[in-house]
């Protein structure tokens, strides 16, 4: 299998045109919440120009769910990547508006969460991204234990 290489903040269309000589599988956005941030409207230029193998993925972090839904309806990314919040009824709630876009779920290594909770989000999203810093890897492997889903 050949290996799928994500950039994330992008924040420049230059940037883009220098990446896309390169085999880029997908490329992250976020807006307003970063330094170096870029219009929703940028992004949506961005995105609309990409070649159909690129996925786009934006992240969010701490949105409403109609905040989530307007950052689609004005970019149209492939992906929506739910890096911090995001309950399951929220996922659910986006994924019945968009059938297609993909969801992926970021889980903090360091904070508490529920086998049933994982579980609940297996289900769901279409992707599990489990995040840890580096000076909590060492211990953190255990909350793969609550993994349904061999990977």
């Amino acid at each position: 299998m050949k290996t799928r290489v994500k950039i994330c903040g992008i924040t420049r269309k230059d940037r883009v045109d220098k990446l896309l000589e390169f085999d880029i599988w997908a490329l992250g956005f976020r807006d307003k919440d970063v330094p170096d941030f870029i219009t929703l409207a940028e992004i949506e230029k961005i995105i609309s120009d990409l070649p159909p193998k690129i996925l786009s993925v934006f992240g969010v972090a701490y949105k409403k769910p109609q905040e989530i839904i307007d950052i689609v309806n004005k970019t149209n990314p492939n992906v929506i990547q739910f890096q911090k919040g995001g309950t399951p009824d929220e996922l659910k709630y986006i994924k019945r508006s968009f059938p297609k876009l993909q969801l992926w779920k970021t889980i903090e290594t360091g904070v508490e969460i529920s086998q049933d909770e994982i579980i609940t989000f297996e289900n769901i999203a279409d992707m599990i991204l489990i995040h840890s810093s580096p000076t909590r890897w060492k211990n953190d492997l255990k909350i793969t234990n609550l993994l349904k889903k061999p990977f």
